[in-house]
């Protein structure tokens, strides 16, 4: 049987490209391109839109054609050579347009990375090994926050955007030896099949000494809801970040650089928490923690420009409990949208997500064009709210 420490090892070189990836786009597109904020978010917006259909098909193709090794060959492959394209590029169209269709290219990936490890672990294990890959593509995109940090002051941008293709492209190679596809796919079916036997059997449980509760009813479609109204909160909030912090807070580059690998790196470790507690938890309840924390966290951030001479500090403790949160909501959304949702659907939740990302990066640049950051932080507070309260409702 496949084992989850050979393919993640194909993750890592992919993982450390991309975690550094966006503050350096937003960084280049701002530096030698000269874009602007709004700009920046309406390409963000169409990025994310344009990937809404991959995102649909790439779901299902894997069931379809019962593999997911291609699917991660090609995604890898297309990135890889859509970076090193981008970082030639002097034109802010002709940038656009090409991260655009590295957005396109990179969701192709997602949906085959879930179903390999649902179909090749139990059910019981999904959150664990869910948690496992997240911590070494976490660990990974720390590194390269890290590079990127170190080396910021003497390199320019566009050579740091030119080594993520080679990257990436590394990781292609890495996957094609190490890869294997499952060699049934029934591990999701025997999950439903069997969910009807454990719920009465919880039951039971529960009648006798009611230390036990019966697994979640999940509303799908409020799930859905949930998710979008996390995305657009999400993807409002933190994309445009470094732009604050640099603009409005006067940080440095590599002080921004160094924030964003301290949050990674604890983003990346709290899966090992995470791994550990969602074993224990009821589906549904890290997800509502997730969405409840973050609307206080979110406003926490604004608070930042009172206290700049220690805002680095507290920058790094606030998205570090950011980072943690989303740990808690990724692993746990990606355990329930494998249990419970129908064959063939995978993608359309992720369109979901993907949809929010367009009004969310839509928002990011608009709202502090014209009205300044902190309505931005409260909007987005208020959405996290909605969401968690969407959640309780779907996920009983």
């Amino acid at each position: 049987m496949l084992t989850i420490d050979w393919w993640n090892y194909s993750f890592i070189f992919h993982g450390i490209a991309f975690g550094k990836l966006p503050t350096l786009v937003l960084f280049s597109f701002f530096g030698y391109l000269n874009g602007s904020l709004f700009e920046f978010g309406v390409m963000s917006a169409f990025a994310s839109l344009f990937s809404i259909l991959s995102s649909i098909y790439a779901g299902r193709l894997p069931e379809k054609f019962g593999r997911v090794k291609p699917f991660i060959l090609i995604s890898f492959l297309l990135s890889g050579l859509i970076l090193f394209a981008l970082s030639q590029v002097k034109e802010i169209l002709l940038f656009q347009a090409l991260y655009i269709l590295l957005e396109i290219s990179n969701s192709i990936y997602i949906p085959s990375t879930r179903i390999l490890i649902a179909e090749t672990y139990n059910r019981t294990d999904w959150s664990r090994m869910f948690a496992r890959h997240n911590l070494i593509v976490g660990v990974s995109g720390t590194i390269g926050l890290a590079l990127c940090s170190l080396l910021v002051s003497s390199i320019d941008y566009r050579t740091l955007l030119l080594a993520c293709g080679p990257l990436v492209l590394t990781s292609f190679l890495v996957a094609f030896v190490v890869i294997k596809d499952p060699s049934m796919y029934i591990e999701r079916w025997l999950s439903r099949v069997s969910r009807p036997i454990d719920d009465m059997e919880t039951l039971s449980y529960w009648l006798g000494s009611k230390g036990f509760h019966l697994k979640p009813t999940v509303n799908m479609a409020l799930f859905g809801a949930g998710t979008l109204i996390f995305a657009i909160a999400t993807s409002s909030a933190f994309p445009s970040l470094p732009f604050f912090f640099n603009n409005v807070i006067f940080m440095s580059s590599s002080v921004i650089f160094a924030i964003f690998m301290f949050r990674s790196f604890i983003g990346a470790f709290s899966y090992v928490v995470v791994e550990r507690w969602l074993s224990k938890w009821r589906d549904g309840n890290a997800i509502k923690i997730a969405s409840f924390a973050r609307a206080g966290l979110v406003l926490l951030i604004a608070s930042l420009a009172l206290i700049a001479s220690f805002a680095p500090v507290v920058a790094i403790v606030v998205l570090s409990a950011v980072a943690f949160s989303w740990s808690l909501y990724s692993v746990d959304r990606s355990t329930i949208i494998m249990d419970h949702s129908p064959e063939g659907s995978i993608g359309v939740h992720g369109a979901l997500r993907r949809i929010g990302i367009v009004f969310g990066n839509l928002l990011s640049g608009l709202i502090p064009t014209m009205f300044g950051f902190n309505l931005l932080f409260v909007l987005t507070s208020a959405l996290f709210l909605i969401s968690f309260f969407i959640f309780c409702k779907g996920i009983s």
